[in-house]
């Protein structure tokens, strides 16, 4: 697929000759440098921008506008909370006019617990750390039940250990549900540690230039994964391409 825009009056191909295909559970991650074209990529797979040309599938269906089974969880988590919501109320903000009282108690009660909110859940934003304000977005992500969740650069504005913690959650979280992770980041040891498989951008127009198989078991762990050769040589081979794509 190629995805362009009329910029001033000028048109300008941001990505072109995209072609991929990810599994049903893979954890997917995109990395490239700024402006490279990563989350005018992620907005395509969640159909919030159309493809020029070529067409994006789930399960061999075209789509081109946003979807329930596809759902976006944006970096400035603080701009995405309503700020008079509590929690319960932000999480419960996409199925309330779908469910039943009821229904919509169940779903939110269980998204809280799976991202360890149950203790917050009428707390208002304000008076949440930054990990807990990104844990709402993904409770209310969860709450969709969707196929595919797609994560633009989710745990860039987070100090490190609230970003370890949050990249262990991710992981405990996917394979409780079996959903299908897209994400961009542009820390390597995250893209690695988090992802089975990393789809590197690069070139103007973009394209993928390079794909890193991590090899690294489902089950990981902060310390013993990130000493483990293959971590290291995925790091290495990972950070080669991106230098390389710099000069």
């Amino acid at each position: 697929m190629s995805v362009s825009f009329t910029v001033k009056g000028l048109r300008r191909t941001v990505l072109a000759g995209i072609s991929c295909e990810i599994s049903r559970g893979e954890v997917v991650g995109i990395v490239g440098r700024s402006g490279t074209g990563k989350t005018t990529l992620l907005n395509t797979l969640g159909g919030i921008l159309r493809p020029g040309t070529g067409r994006i599938l789930l399960d061999g269906q075209s789509f081109d506008r946003p979807t329930k089974k596809v759902i976006t969880v944006f970096q400035d988590y603080g701009q995405a909370l309503l700020p008079w919501r509590t929690v319960r109320r932000n999480v419960s903000l996409g199925i309330e006019r779908e469910f039943s009282r009821t229904q919509v108690a169940e779903r939110v009660a269980r998204a809280l617990a799976m991202t360890h909110l149950e203790g917050n859940a009428d707390d208002l934003p304000w008076q949440l750390s930054g990990g807990m304000q990104q844990r709402v977005q993904i409770a209310r992500a969860l709450v969709m039940e969707p196929e595919v969740l797609l994560l633009d650069e989710p745990f860039g504005a987070l100090d490190a250990m609230t970003r370890a913690a949050l990249q262990d959650d991710l992981l405990k979280l996917q394979r409780e549900t079996g959903f299908t992770v897209v994400f961009i980041t542009h820390d390597v040891d995250e893209a690695v540690y988090l992802a089975d498989r990393i789809l590197v951008l690069g070139g103007s127009p973009a394209n993928i230039v390079r794909e890193v198989v991590s090899g690294l078991p489902r089950e990981r762990d902060q310390l013993d994964t990130r000493e483990s050769s293959r971590f290291i040589a995925a790091r290495r081979s990972l950070a080669d391409e991106l230098r390389d794509e710099r000069s």
